[in-house]
């Protein structure tokens, strides 16, 4: 993904089928508007989680983080 910021591997665990963003569009499109700085402070916490298990569920929220708890059709 552009922006300069790598997203991790295992952002995929944030998508659905097909590797779509959950959260459908307005996940993706929200993702796609955040400059470098807005795309880090996503990523960043994914990056300090200390147990896959934090991980997973810090992955989990990015979609309700991105749409601002709106659900896609």
């Amino acid at each position: 993904m552009g922006g300069g910021v790598r997203v991790p591997e295992d952002g995929g665990a944030a998508a659905g089928p097909g590797g779509r963003l959950r959260g459908g569009p307005p996940a993706r499109e929200a993702f796609e508007a955040l400059d470098r700085t807005g795309r880090h402070q996503l990523i960043l916490p994914l990056l300090q989680a200390l147990t896959p298990r934090a991980r997973r569920a810090r992955l989990a929220r990015v979609p309700h983080t991105l749409t601002g708890g709106a659900q896609s059709p």
